[in-house]
């Protein structure tokens, strides 16, 4: 992974634990590093999205297919 996806993926997880003093100081050297403010804008969508769809799956107990889980 190139440190711009490393970053992005950071970024990603901060926000998800929404731990105010990680999440600005990682959006803070993100942005000063090269995150625009329509790329944030973008990646708190992904988020919000993956942070909804992973409830939906939770509340409906989902089960995990057979490709995706992991061999002992």
């Amino acid at each position: 992974m190139t440190v711009r996806q490393l970053r992005l993926v950071d970024e990603r997880c901060l926000c998800a634990n929404n731990c105010p003093y990680c999440v600005g100081s990682h959006t803070a050297a993100a942005r000063k590093a090269w995150m625009t403010h329509d790329m944030f804008g973008e990646l708190q969508a992904v988020v919000g999205m993956a942070n909804e769809t992973n409830r939906l799956a939770n509340g409906y107990r989902v089960p995990l297919e057979d490709a995706f889980t992991l061999a002992d």
